[in-house]
């Protein structure tokens, strides 16, 4: 953070937004491994750098990895 920022942060941006999500989402980034971090910030370079319909797409690929994970989760606890 930079030294002359303000926390929390203010502007427009932060009132029409909803900053609570914001810190939640920093925090869990926080709480990962330095690995799992690094692949995140390449993931998130990836993303703010392609078109919006490679975005949908790469939006509907995390989904489906999560169903099915979600999906396995539940066939091994029954």
């Amino acid at each position: 953070m930079r030294e002359d920022s303000s926390f929390p942060p203010e502007g427009p941006a932060v009132k029409t937004q909803q900053p609570l999500t914001v810190y939640r989402v920093l925090l869990e980034f926080s709480d990962l491994s330095k690995v799992n971090q690094q692949v995140f910030i390449e993931l998130m370079n990836d993303f703010l750098m392609i078109s919006p319909q490679r975005r949908r797409e790469f939006i509907e690929q995390w989904r489906v990895a999560l169903d099915r994970h979600a999906t396995a989760d539940t066939e091994h606890s029954n």
